[in-house]
């Protein structure tokens, strides 16, 4: 099930699909999000590399994703660089950028990760779509924030705007050093807490959320 709020800073619809949906972990099919779903003609859904049990390489998971939108249009997928740079689809060769922006009908945009966040945000009024890829460094770059400056700056009202927080790792598993702080400065602080080594976990998810 999904979760419907409001965000303070951004009067934003925000919905959390399970962090290891049933759907994304036992199977292939990828879980989606009831908010996303009930707008007509958008397709996403959030996937994993292989099925349970089965290795698979990045360029083979993409490959069977696109197959599996085959009739729907082409997968457009990133250089992904771990920034907050964005890139306007189409492109012939993937673009060096860690959010994908969609006008147009017709577009596919994807989104590749690992312990990474994957953001989506949707303008159902003008039909404009942002897949943003918010790792560490992207987050705290801003990567989902300016997603969101893009799309008012294209006309997006922000009470039109649904953004949905797929997959990523947790504040209980995701241990980074010292160093993270400084990147997040005093008003990231929030975001970390002591993991039981002693060592600061961080928690992505939050910090992005802050972002909208």
């Amino acid at each position: 099930a999904a979760a419907r709020g409001l965000i303070d800073r951004h009067p934003l619809s925000l919905v959390r699909p399970p962090l290891l949906a049933w759907s994304v972990v036992q199977s292939q099919a990828p879980a989606t999000v009831e908010a996303l779903g009930a707008i007509p003609g958008l397709v996403h859904g959030f996937g994993r590399r292989a099925p349970a049990g089965a290795s698979e390489t990045r360029d083979e998971t993409a490959r069977r994703v696109a197959a599996g939108l085959d009739g729907a249009g082409r997968l457009l997928l990133l250089r992904q660089v771990h920034g907050n740079q964005g890139a306007v689809a189409p492109w012939q060769e993937p673009p060096e950028a860690d959010a994908a922006l969609a006008w147009t009908a017709g577009l596919l945009i994807g989104i590749q990760t690992a312990d990474c966040l994957p953001v989506l945000l949707v303008d159902a009024v003008n039909r404009h779509v942002v897949a943003a890829h918010a790792g560490w460094r992207g987050t705290a770059e801003g990567v989902t924030r300016a997603g969101v400056r893009v799309l008012e700056a294209a006309g997006s009202r922000p009470q039109d705007l649904v953004a949905a927080l797929g997959p990523g790792i947790g504040p209980c598993c995701y241990e980074v050093g010292d160093e993270l702080r400084e990147a997040f400065g005093p008003s990231g602080e929030e975001f970390f807490s002591a993991g039981p080594k002693g060592r600061p976990h961080l928690d992505v998810r939050a910090a992005n959320v802050r972002q909208l």
